[in-house]
């Protein structure tokens, strides 16, 4: 299951456009072996984004995405987890790179998805495999968001 809140999100997104946000999230799952999966998704803007960065983080600065994994009790093979998209952020960028908001905001999402499912990008061969993933499922799948 896939929640997706956009009540504090900056920017206006359809229903149909969450709803193939969400297909996107799955597809991705699926390709990991993982269809069991309890996602929130909080589309927010750079206020809010800043504040939850300081406090689960300790970093005092705005950010695009957030990923919060969260712990499965009972064990099964499922991924658990939040992840929290700077939606204002992503209007900037998008704007900057003249592309559609929603391609970037499509971007945070994978983004944080594959940091749940154990990619990070703190060194550069890893940001460049996570990027290289991000990118990949972007072109497939998100030509069907914009």
């Amino acid at each position: 299951m896939i929640i997706v809140n956009t009540e504090n999100s900056s920017v206006k997104i359809t229903s149909g456009k969450i709803r193939l946000i969400k297909i996107i999230l799955q597809i991705i799952l699926r390709k990991h072996r993982l269809s069991d999966a309890y996602l929130s998704i909080t589309m927010v803007d750079n206020e809010d984004i800043k504040k939850l960065n300081r406090r689960y983080l300790r970093r005092n600065r705005v950010t695009d995405v957030l990923a919060f994994p969260l712990r499965d009790w009972l064990g099964r093979d499922r991924i658990l987890g939040e992840i929290v998209v700077s939606t204002q952020t992503a209007g900037s960028e998008a704007r900057k790179r003249k592309i559609p908001v929603l391609q970037e905001i499509l971007r945070y999402c994978i983004h944080g998805l594959l940091h749940l499912l154990d990619y990070n990008d703190l060194d550069r061969p890893s940001k460049k495999k996570m990027w290289g993933k991000q990118e990949f499922f972007l072109l497939k799948y998100g030509k069907n968001l914009i």
